[in-house]
């Protein structure tokens, strides 16, 4: 799920998985138009807004599930605008892809397989930074020996990177390169 702003700069919101309802705050409110774009085959099912508001309306455990789904959405939001105010590029790069380990990794004989393919303009765009500087990042954690970056692939060995991070908060000079 992503937005595109009106200078055609795209952010990317958030990655639903299958069976995952997406697309309800624009039933819900008409909300910004946000863009939606498959990764690999898909199949949706869609639903009217009345339909839905029927729905809700004749089933209240229905529409106390949805608000929960949106208090967990507005939640992972607000911790992403923390991270972008409160976290240097490598943190939030090292951060990213801890998290795209825990959802989309697969053991491999030399850290974890991200079986996810993003673009490094698409890494960017999930921790606010050019696609230059994801670039430049990731080379540095290549040089540490953090992760494994080909064209198609990203492998991550996680303990390095975490205690890497885990340097870098605890005020110890920071290995990854000065902050971006």
């Amino acid at each position: 799920m992503s937005h595109i702003s009106t200078e055609g700069r795209e952010v990317i919101l958030d990655f639903v998985e299958p069976g995952e309802l997406f697309g309800e705050m624009q039933i819900l409110d008409a909300g910004e138009d946000v863009t939606a774009e498959a990764l690999e085959d898909s199949r949706v099912l869609t639903i009217s807004r009345q339909r839905l508001e029927d729905l809700l309306h004749d089933r209240p455990g229905l529409a106390l599930r949805l608000a929960r789904l949106v208090a967990v959405r507005r939640q992972r939001t607000e911790v992403r605008l923390r991270t972008l105010a409160y976290n240097t590029v490598p943190q939030r790069l090292g951060n990213l892809l801890l998290q795209l380990c825990r959802q989309y990794g697969v053991p491999h004989h030399r850290g974890t397989l991200l079986r996810i393919r993003l673009s490094q303009g698409e890494l960017g765009s999930l921790i606010g930074a050019s696609r230059e500087i994801v670039n430049c990042t990731l080379s540095d954690f290549r040089q540490k020996g953090l992760v494994d970056v080909s064209r198609t692939q990203i492998i991550v060995r996680e303990r390095e990177l975490t205690d890497n991070l885990a340097y870098r908060r605890s005020g110890v000079v920071p290995t990854f390169a000065p902050s971006l």
